[in-house]
């Protein structure tokens, strides 16, 4: 396991996405975000692209249909 820590100035969503899909491709797998950057080395030949997303949604339903088989990390844990 990597912990990175990395600070991003006035939430620049572009900078860290861009930072963390630069992780991606140098093989690491991120699994949760919180005062650090956790991520595992990857064995897949393809890094993930990573997007951030900060809508909220009212229910468990909608946020389900958006996400359904993807990989999401929210609130520092990995939802399937």
């Amino acid at each position: 396991m990597i912990n990175k820590f990395k600070i991003f100035m006035d939430y620049d969503i572009e900078k860290e996405e861009q930072w963390l899909n630069e992780q991606a491709k140098m093989g690491l797998e991120l699994i949760t975000v919180g005062l650090t950057y956790r991520f595992v080395s990857s064995l897949k030949e393809e890094g993930s692209i990573i997007k951030i997303d900060y809508r909220t949604f009212n229910k468990k339903a909608d946020f389900t249909d958006v996400f359904v088989n993807l990989k999401v990390v929210q609130n520092s844990r990995i939802i399937n």
